[in-house]
């Protein structure tokens, strides 16, 4: 009876990886030597994505959930025991597995806007505060002279199959373009990627253009743009005075440039006023001294990208830009419905726990949060359906509802019962994230 509970708790989940498989893999890191009696690899992992969404992270409430998921009692110091040093490695290539198979069954979602391009990934971080004692291993911004602790968690996400297929772990003040390598483990021909200004880097541009893949990005007020004919420097902010619009091919960087195509579009009054406030409270841009033309620029979208206009017109490619709010939404999620922010006590807190709690959440995210939502996609787009699901109504749905989604028989009837209490409002005033994908 206990083992059919236990299989039961876990058919979402060892649907993506197998209880099987999850064991090999903790004997192959030297998680598991024996045969374990009460705590096995995959109760440990299903034990925290119980507790998670509904109580701070502590080893007291992990214990007080495999307890309850095994009907045996279980020991905070039980499970203090088994996070060593080979606990890290096992969970890391549980999440790498997981993301891998995600990649290669997910099927691709249908989108007008990216209908030309093969996956479409978006590439963002987000930031979590630490104990203070941690600041040498996670070090982070500083807040009146004193230095915090941050870790970062980088992300790129496949926006047509709708799952996460990289995932890095580090710190607050590690530069964001020290990243852009992480793509390239999946990258491929006529595949598109989406980032902010964090990961601009010239180079990078001419890399993804040698995998004849696509990019799109914000452009840096301050790099140089020169004429593709003349190769002479252009002012932008001149131009822009005159024709108020500009898309075509430049040359941008004065060492080894490439050619990209520049789009700029005027921004509305509203916005172009905050942009200015913020640049000029922004203590960072006094020390720059941010010339006329800086704060001219300011009024418009500008981007890069080697995408051409018989695929893209301009406002295509403002459109395709939009769709970063995506992940933007997913952080929200985490942070608000999924309890990611670590909350250990800081006496307790040390660098294998942060992992611990971090590699976790996401295998919590990327095993169970995002396959329900393409298995819901599925059971809709099979019955016809019409509704788009909210990853905010869902990641709070399944917090409050966790314990019993694990032990629960996921039918169409069941998926369609949570698709109506997730999906999106209809609103008159503006689009929702799917509607505005199809338009």
């Amino acid at each position: 009876m206990q083992k059919r509970l236990v299989h039961d708790k876990s058919n979402l989940f060892t649907s993506i990886i197998s209880s099987k498989k999850l064991s090999f893999m903790a004997r192959s890191v030297g998680f598991l030597k024996l045969k374990p009696k009460k705590i096995t690899a995959v109760n440990i992992i299903l034990s925290y994505m119980n507790f998670i969404s509904g109580a701070n992270f502590s080893f007291s409430n992990w214990s007080i959930s495999l307890s309850n998921l095994i009907n045996k009692k279980v020991s905070k110091q039980a499970i203090f025991k088994r996070i060593n040093k080979n606990f890290i490695p096992y969970i890391k290539a549980v999440l790498e597995e997981i993301l891998v198979k995600q990649l290669k069954n997910n099927s691709t979602r249908n989108c007008n806007l990216f209908k030309h391009f093969g996956n479409v990934y978006l590439q963002d971080a987000t930031h979590f505060s630490l104990a203070a004692h941690l600041v040498s291993l996670f070090p982070g911004n500083r807040t009146c002279g004193a230095q915090r602790a941050v870790a970062k968690i980088v992300t790129i996400f496949n926006l047509k199959k709708g799952c996460f297929t990289k995932f890095d772990l580090s710190y607050f003040t590690k530069p964001d373009s020290t990243f852009t390598d992480l793509i390239y483990g999946v990258l491929e021909k006529s595949d598109l990627i989406i980032r902010d200004l964090g990961y601009f880097m010239i180079s990078d541009f001419e890399k993804i253009k040698l995998h004849n893949a696509f990019f799109l990005s914000r452009m840096k007020l301050n790099v140089a743009v020169y004429d593709v004919k003349t190769n002479e420097q252009m002012n932008l902010a001149q131009i822009l005075k005159k024709k108020k619009r500009f898309d075509a091919n430049v040359l941008i960087s004065n060492k080894n440039p490439i050619k990209v195509r520049l789009v700029a579009l005027p921004l509305p009054k509203k916005a172009v006023q905050e942009r200015i406030r913020k640049a000029k409270a922004d203590r960072r841009n006094t020390r720059t001294n941010h010339s006329k033309e800086y704060y001219y620029l300011l009024g418009y979208s500008i981007f890069i990208t080697n995408v051409g206009q018989e695929i893209w017109e301009a406002n295509d490619i403002c459109d395709a830009y939009k769709t970063r709010w995506h992940i933007e939404i997913l952080f929200k999620s985490w942070k608000s419905n999924l309890k990611a922010q670590y909350t250990e006590p800081d006496r307790y807190a040390t660098e294998t726990s942060v992992k611990t709690h971090f590699f976790l959440l996401l295998i919590y995210v990327s095993a169970f949060i995002m396959p329900l939502l393409i298995m819901i996609e599925q059971m809709m787009h099979k019955n016809k359906l019409i509704m788009e699901i909210s990853i905010l109504k869902l990641t709070s749905y399944v917090a409050l509802n966790l314990n019993e989604l694990l032990g629960m028989n996921l039918s169409n009837k069941t998926l369609e019962t949570i698709a109506y209490q997730t999906k999106y409002d209809k609103r008159a005033d503006r689009k929702n994230f799917i509607e505005f994908m199809n338009q």
